[in-house]
């Protein structure tokens, strides 16, 4: 298993512009009866960059997004997150438009979403992974978990305990990708 960080994809490679990313937000928004904003639209357009860019075409690919946010809107600090927009499932909806087999995991409700999700998931927990069969994931996702709210300062913690698993569940030659 190859591990990358979002920097360093970055870093290793310029940004790919594909025809379909306009259409494919647009698409995805609709579906859900919500628009997305523009700079929300951007980093989903960037994850999606990395992922293709570490296994190609992600169409019938295994796509595990962890920490893939939930469909409920989170007050903090006395700002409402714009109609749950900000954690909602944003990636795991676009990736099952375009054809991957979106797995979507949070800690949060899911309920009503397409794409196969797994809801109340403490990724802390050893194992919590455990109902993911072994070398069955082509790319995982960890982009925001480690600097979600629910995570406050646990993120080295959670780290490691989730590359134990990571280990078990990606296909050799596959990816762990995470933002720090």
């Amino acid at each position: 298993m190859k591990i990358l960080t979002y920097n360093e994809f970055f870093e290793r490679e310029a940004m790919r512009r594909v025809g379909w990313e306009i259409e494919l937000g647009r698409k995805t928004a609709l579906r859900y009866g919500k628009e997305l904003v523009e700079e929300q639209w951007y980093k989903i357009q960037q994850q999606l960059y990395v992922l293709m860019g570490c296994v190609g075409k992600l169409k019938d690919k295994n796509v595990l997004d962890l920490g893939c946010g939930c469909n409920y809107s989170f007050v903090f600090d006395g700002d409402r997150d714009r109609a749950g927009e900000t954690y909602s499932p944003w990636l795991c909806r676009a990736l099952h438009e375009i054809g991957a087999r979106a797995i979507g995991v949070d800690n949060g409700s899911l309920e009503g979403e397409l794409f196969e999700h797994h809801e109340g998931v403490n990724l802390a927990i050893p194992n919590s992974l455990g109902f993911i069969p072994d070398y069955s994931i082509d790319i995982a996702n960890a982009r925001l978990l480690f600097s979600s709210p629910e995570v406050f300062g646990n993120s080295e913690k959670l780290k490691q305990e989730l590359l134990l698993q990571m280990e078990r569940i990606v296909k050799p030659g596959g990816y762990f990708v995470y933002q720090n």
